[in-house]
Parts: structure tokens; C-alpha cells; sequence
């Protein structure tokens, strides 16, 4: 059910319901079933929609987590090229985690592609992210490069201004992931005209069928490559999105790459 709480903090007389996934949608089928059956983009104009993510956000906080991750927020405003409801539901969420947070304030992330989301100077979030968008290696059969300028690769693009926190910059930190959104429907194959798969896998999906070896090797190349590009830019390593088990190896589904994540971090400060 919507907590009394939620109603509270958008000023909505209190009813007995829970919250609706259709009222959180874009009209008229805009992006309905975008990812799967079920599985829409929100629409963030709605109030139904702000009220879930302030509620979502609110038992995070609560819970001590200190950093939330939006997602793509572009797509989630697509009749809104100001982001005021962005700016409405981050500037709630804000305001509720400097009164309760465990350190009084919550960072926060969103995949951009335009390079970030900047009002009046102030940009909406604390540091960027996106898809680290490997590209595939033609004639070389599953190896795949970082290369500044390919797609929409956010290298050398994170828009600066005034922070959430009050300082400046010309290009606010930015963080790449080995992501996942998908394969294509040619996994395995070489395209031309791929921008987002590797080799027609995403790109997680890819990274997880190299061999031990070569996953080892593109890890500790992709961090050196991100940090010598940009130097607003991290590379982060895969740490969820697969299990590495090095010691005992139970469950023996482990990727192994607990001994090179270790070195990575270890050797942070001489990179």
C-alpha cells in the first residue's frame, strides 16, 4: 500500500490503495513493453511515478544505503526537455536523506547520454555513468577495444557546472560499467553496424563467454584505458553482475577474476 508518508509529501488527500504500474506509463503506448512484456519505461511527469520513486528511494535510505543509481533518466522525461520533474523528485529525495540519511545526504548516478543533465549551471546528479561500449575487433574474432568517440561512449563528454554538493566542475566524474541490457540477434557475429552489442552480445554477456585469461587481461587494460583517456573518468569493475569464487570455487559457476580485481584496487594510487 502507499505509505501515508508518500501521500504527505506531495500533498495528496490519503486513500486506501497500492500504487498502479499504469498509472506510471507514458500515454497514448509511448514506450510500453519497451524492455519486455510488462516491463515499461515510467513516465517521471507522472505524479504516480515521482511518488514510487520517492517511496523506493525513502526505504533505501532508511535501510542505510548511501548512493542510488536512476537508470536512464533521459528516456524517462522524453516530453520534458527541462527535466523539472527530475529536478522535483531528486530535490524531494535530497531533502528527505539530509533530515534521515546516516551521513545526512545520499549520492546519486544516472546513466547519460547526452553526457548529463545541467539547469541554470547546476547539474542533477553527483557523478555521471554509463556503458563502458566496447567495440568489436573486426577480423579478430571476439576481442573488443575502448575507443574515444565510438557510439555514444561518454569519454571526453560529461558535462560540468555546480554540483549537488555545492562545488564546481568542468566535467563532473564520471563512472563506465561492463553492462547488460540484452543480445542481439546475431550473438556471436561481427556487424559492422553494431553501436551498442559486442561481437552480438551485450556487453556483460560478452565479457563472461571470453576465457579466464583474456577477462583477467581486458580488466586491468579497460581500468588503464578509462583513467590514461579521462581523467574525469573510472572504469568500474564487474563485482554483481557475475560471482568470481577464487578460493574455494563453491559454487563452481565463480569467473575467477577475484585476484585481478584485488591487484587492480591495490595498485589504485601508483596508475
Amino acid at each position: 500500500p502507499v505509505p501515508a508518508t508518500v501521500f504527505k509529501e506531495f500533498g495528496v488527500p490519503q486513500e486506501p490503495r497500492n500504487f498502479s504500474y499504469k498509472a506510471m506509463l507514458y500515454p497514448f503506448g509511448h514506450r510500453h513493453n519497451h524492455w519486455s512484456k510488462g516491463s515499461s519505461v515510467p513516465d517521471m511527469s507522472r505524479l504516480e511515478t515521482r511518488m514510487w520513486f520517492f517511496y523506493v528511494a525513502k526505504r533505501w535510505i532508511d535501510m542505510g544505503i548511501e548512493a542510488i543509481h536512476f537508470g536512464q533518466v533521459e528516456i524517462m522525461d522524453d516530453w520534458d526537455r527541462s527535466h523539472r520533474h527530475w529536478r522535483d523528485i531528486m530535490k524531494r529525495i535530497r531533502g528527505y536523506a539530509k533530515k534521515n540519511a546516516r551521513l545526512h545526504m545520499v549520492l546519486s548516478d544516472a546513466h547519460v547520454p547526452s553526457g548529463g543533465i545541467v539547469h541554470d549551471g547546476k547539474l542533477m546528479f553527483d557523478l555521471h555513468s554509463f556503458p563502458s561500449r566496447p567495440k568489436s575487433v573486426k577480423g579478430q574474432p571476439y576481442k573488443a577495444i575502448l575507443e574515444k568517440g565510438f557510439s555514444d561512449s561518454i569519454y571526453g563528454r560529461s558535462k560540468g557546472g555546480t554540483t549537488p554538493s555545492g562545488w564546481k566542475c568542468d566535467a563532473l566524474p564520471y563512472i563506465v560499467e561492463i553492462d547488460n541490457f540484452g543480445v542481439s540477434d546475431h550473438p556471436g557475429q561481427y556487424r559492422e553496424s553494431d553501436r551498442i552489442h559486442v561481437w552480438g552480445w551485450d556487453e556483460i554477456n560478452w565479457f563472461i563467454k571470453r576465457p579466464e585469461d583474456y577477462r583477467n587481461e581486458w580488466l586491468e587494460y579497460a581500468y588503464d584505458w578509462v583513467r590514461k583517456t579521462d581523467q574525469n573518468g573510472y572504469f568500474q569493475l564487474p563485482l554483481r553482475r557475475f560471482e568470481h569464487y577464487s578460493a574455494s570455487m563453491n559454487p563452481p559457476k565463480g569467473m575467477r577474476q577475484e585476484e585481478t580485481i584485488k591487484r587492480i584496487w591495490a595498485g589504485i594510487d601508483k596508475r
